[in-house]
């Protein structure tokens, strides 16, 4: 497990903006074809991003966790995001109500990060099905999204 995969034991994980400040920088192109696009508020969850939720380790991949963070929260709403660099206890999120209702009839879950990340979330899964009522039934579809380097379980087929 890389060391950017999961919290090490006893230490307090970076925030969002420090892995968002160690980011490198984006190239001028990329800052004038921002600046040229219209400026839109964001937009809404479209009804497809239901039974749908994202993890992402906010620290993998050399920033790239970030990128993707911020990319898809326009897409499928900001409630259905996760920074696992901000916020490292995946099960409190999976263990809330209408998500465990909404894994009853089969949750996606995106998990963006290395073999860490996806042996992080999995592991959350089964704390919240043997621990949390009504949820030892529910479904959670799986679907990493490979970020980083030396990623065998997410590569393997």
């Amino acid at each position: 497990m890389a060391a950017a995969d999961a919290p090490e034991q006893g230490r307090a994980p970076e925030s969002a903006a420090a892995a968002a400040a160690a980011a490198p920088a984006p190239s001028a192109d990329a800052e004038q074809s921002r600046a040229a696009a219209p400026a839109a508020a964001a937009t809404p969850p479209t009804k497809d991003a239901e039974g749908v939720i994202l993890f992402s380790n906010s620290r993998s991949g050399g920033g790239k966790g970030k990128q993707v963070l911020d990319a898809l929260a326009d897409i499928l709403g900001k409630d259905r995001v996760f920074d696992l660099g901000a916020n490292p206890h995946p099960e409190q999120i999976l263990a809330q109500p209408q998500i465990v209702e909404e894994a009853r009839t089969g949750l996606r879950v995106i998990v963006c990060g290395g073999d860490g990340t996806m042996t992080w979330l999995m592991a959350a899964i089964d704390v919240v099905k043997t621990e949390v009522e009504g949820a030892r039934h529910c479904r959670y579809l799986i679907a990493p999204l490979r970020l980083g380097r030396g990623n065998e379980l997410s590569s393997s087929r």
